[in-house]
């Protein structure tokens, strides 16, 4: 009841110093009143594969969607021709963890996200963040010298969100991965690590924009633009190539990825941790609205099928 409350008067806060800068800074207005104003569109009913007929039938449905996002993950290569490790590069074999960077991290955290499958939601974090970073890190001390994942932490829930196009096919819903924030504050101490230790070894491709501080679109679109105008100044001629990766983050190869982070440095306890992370995910399809037969989508649709694939979520 109290966090009911709290968050109730949180959000006239917001709309309050929405109203009050109509004037001066309407744009944060309109982003604040778009968040209310949109629509979401229920999900199906489905085209069964099977049928090629529509279904309302709330398992058959999650069936449906869970098929389609098994289908567009790939399975770890088996005979990767791993690159011999440079031994001159600086290694990150373990890191620190302090109370401070859990505030920190916790503090970010959107008080209306959704709560993940263990079933703790963003704002009881962020009300009681003050009691619980010291147990957290040590547990999440704990688990870094082991280097495993607990299973809970590696189930995600999926709500399908309608993107575009024939609402009867399954590939036009985007999985929306619903996970847990005791975990993604951890996540996001990883990786700040991670790029620092990137960063300050000048490891990353000079050319590289995304996800890098001060740096974003906006950055490699000037620099783009710049050697363009550089090239036609000097009277050459220009051909460029855009390409657009299908399904990007869930066609990473998890092999790769992790003789990746080990060629640049990453190993030890750190590294074993990422590959536990990495390794034996589940995921559980449900609605997106709120709907009788939920409970029963959480309940019969678990795959405990192996999920691929590193988790970002806006």
């Amino acid at each position: 009841m109290l966090l009911q409350k709290s968050f109730a008067q949180e959000r006239k806060q917001k709309e309050a110093e929405a109203t009050s800068k109509i004037k001066s800074n309407p744009k944060f207005f309109y982003s604040y009143a778009n968040r209310f104003s949109k629509s979401k569109p229920k999900v199906g009913p489905l085209i069964d594969p099977d049928t090629n007929k529509l279904t309302n039938d709330p398992l058959l449905m999650a069936n449906i969607l869970q098929n389609q996002y098994k289908s567009v993950f790939t399975q770890p290569l088996q005979n990767y021709n791993l690159h011999p490790l440079e031994s001159q590069i600086p290694t990150l074999e373990d890191i620190n963890l302090t109370i401070e960077e859990f505030v920190k991290e916790i503090s970010t955290l959107s008080p209306t996200s959704a709560p993940g499958p263990d079933g703790f939601s963003a704002i009881l974090l962020l009300k009681t963040k003050d009691n619980i970073v010291l147990p957290l890190s040590i547990i999440w001390r704990n688990i870094l010298n082991k280097g495993i994942t607990p299973k809970l932490l590696k189930t995600g829930h999926i709500s399908p969100v309608y993107k575009k196009g024939n609402q009867g096919l399954a590939e036009n819903y985007r999985p929306v991965a619903l996970t847990s924030h005791v975990s993604k504050v951890f996540e996001k101490i990883v990786r700040a690590k991670i790029q620092n230790h990137l960063e300050e070894n000048n490891l990353y491709n000079n050319n590289q924009h995304g996800f890098r501080k001060g740096r974003s679109c906006l950055s490699q679109l000037l620099q783009h633009t710049e050697r363009l105008i550089h090239y036609l100044e000097n009277g050459n001629n220009i051909d460029v190539i855009y390409l657009d990766f299908s399904k990007a983050f869930d066609r990473v190869d998890r092999t790769i990825l992790l003789h990746k982070l080990q060629k640049n440095g990453i190993n030890g306890k750190l590294l074993e941790w990422i590959r536990s992370f990495l390794t034996h995910r589940t995921q559980r399809v449900s609605e997106t609205q709120p709907c009788p037969q939920k409970q029963m989508l959480l309940q019969v649709c678990h795959k405990d099928l192996c999920w691929d694939r590193y988790c970002f979520e806006s």
